[in-house]
């Protein structure tokens, strides 16, 4: 009875040895996925993207059943984003509305596919995402940012007029948002009154009088290399049949014909630069001024997850 009772004894023993190593091991390992997790996420925060993939994709073979899978494969596709690795990132993001398609980060997911097309100056087919967030996910704060940047690609093609139309602060439902938007649209609306040329004014100075035209649109060099070329080759054309040397005289006379019309093109397109260099210069002082939305190197709101059991 007493070898009885003993071998009874132990063989609980060895139960609850056994319970608490397993409960140990859980522990261990749900430390292991956080610690996984919060490495990868650290590193993303650095800047360290590349760095930060490699760490998501050890947490998704190694935790392929977290709660936190499609985060983690989202995370991959806006490091490749953040790491100006366009192409990869759109087909990562594309992977992941496959394969999560049911995810809550669907919406985040096409708004950052919309501004990876954006950074490619793909301007159609980032309003094509990011008017998808704004119809499928209205009460999402991706759509509300998506109203701006949708506005916002209009005006980095220059069409100011239909980016002052596409943002509207009074469909935006977060309130700071929305004042940010009512103070863009009314910076972008002060592009009525940039400086510009007319390029059919210049093209009609430049063939009244060569180099007149360049002189209108501020490119005083290329004005007066214009007027002198076109001034000596008249002149010795002139000069030419008047001494009877017909020969030169339609020489100078042909080449000066292709300096007349192109001091008219050239004319024409310094117009068409001087606008365009209005304009750039127009968006760039947006860009600072409403970072980090718009800034040169484009802050992208991307939200983080707090991991928890």
């Amino acid at each position: 009875m007493k070898h009885i009772f003993v071998i009874t004894l132990f063989i609980l023993s060895l139960t609850i040895t056994s319970a608490n190593a397993e409960a140990t091991e859980d522990e261990d390992l749900n430390l292991s996925e956080q610690k996984q997790y919060g490495f990868a996420l650290s590193l993303f925060n650095d800047g360290e993207y590349y760095r930060a993939i490699t760490e998501w994709k050890r947490f998704i073979y190694y935790f392929p059943e977290s709660n936190l899978i499609d985060d983690a494969h989202l995370y991959i596709a806006k490091s490749y984003l953040k790491g100006e690795k366009y192409e990869d990132a759109i087909e990562k993001f594309m992977e992941f509305r496959e394969s999560f398609p049911d995810s809550e980060l669907i919406p985040e997911s096409l708004y950052l596919r919309g501004a990876a097309h954006l950074k490619k100056e793909e301007y159609h087919w980032a309003r094509e995402f990011f008017r998808a967030v704004k119809d499928k996910y209205p009460e999402s704060i991706w759509a509300d940012m998506a109203i701006i940047m949708n506005g916002w690609s209009y005006a980095k093609e220059g069409d100011f007029q239909e980016a002052v139309k596409a943002i509207k602060p009074k469909n935006i439902l977060d309130k700071h948002l929305s004042l940010e938007a009512e103070a863009l649209s009314n910076e972008i609306k002060k592009s009525e009154a940039l400086p510009k040329k007319s390029p059919q004014t210049a093209g009609l100075l430049a063939a009244i009088l060569p180099g007149s035209g360049h002189f209108y649109v501020g490119r005083y060099r290329d004005g007066t290399v214009a007027f002198l070329l076109n001034a000596a080759f008249i002149w010795g054309a002139i000069s030419s049949f008047q001494q009877d040397n017909y020969a030169v005289g339609g020489i100078l006379t042909f080449f000066e014909v292709g300096w007349y019309t192109g001091n008219i093109y050239s004319a024409v397109g310094a117009a068409h630069k001087y606008n365009r260099w209005e304009e750039n210069r127009f968006r760039d002082d947006i860009e600072k001024k409403f970072k980090p939305f718009l800034s040169h190197g484009w802050e992208i709101p991307i939200v983080s997850v707090s991991f928890s059991f």
